[in-house]
């Protein structure tokens, strides 16, 4: 888990920040969800889409005005320099050549992997805003170290429920 003790200097800022984290949560669900559609360009089409209105979103809540095409562009940067097992170490389409079970592997990963990548799009782009010099010195690799961060903690956060090992409360 995280230590970091977070300092927030207003209300505002606490209250901005909690729906943030509400908003990261509420569409990586529904990513891991589109997981479960077997069918690749649906499954990507569907989950970018809700990457983008998640961004959005999130960016509202800063007051900024941020383009479809501004969203796209930086994450495919991001994701593109983390390369095809940069996400997780673990590349759903090299599971698929697997002879008899690659499928299903790939198949009960995608979930996990569209929900675990969502949260750290969301994370990323939650620090991109916060940064006080966010859109003048946030560089490819903040945006990269902020996504593998956020991925991590997607994991801790989301893990359980995404991979169905609900805990008893």
């Amino acid at each position: 888990m995280n230590n970091t003790v977070e300092i927030y200097t207003s209300a505002s800022e606490f209250i901005t920040r909690a729906r943030v984290e509400e908003i990261i949560k509420r569409h990586s669900f529904t990513a891991a969800g589109l997981g479960i559609v077997p069918v690749p360009f649906f499954n990507f089409f569907s989950v970018s889409a809700v990457q983008i209105s998640m961004v959005q979103a999130i960016a509202r809540l800063y007051n900024v005005a941020e383009k479809k095409s501004s969203i796209k562009n930086i994450i495919a940067s991001v994701l593109g320099g983390l390369g095809a097992t940069g996400i997780s170490g673990l590349s759903i389409a090299k599971l698929g050549v697997v002879p008899v079970i690659g499928g299903s592997l790939a198949a009960f990963s995608a979930p996990a992997l569209n929900g675990f990548s969502t949260y750290a799009i969301g994370y990323m782009f939650a620090k991109y805003y916060e940064s006080p010099d966010g859109f003048i010195k946030a560089n490819a690799h903040a945006l990269t170290e902020w996504f593998k961060e956020g991925f991590k903690e997607g994991r801790e956060k989301l893990g359980d429920a995404i991979s169905g090992k609900a805990k008893a409360v």
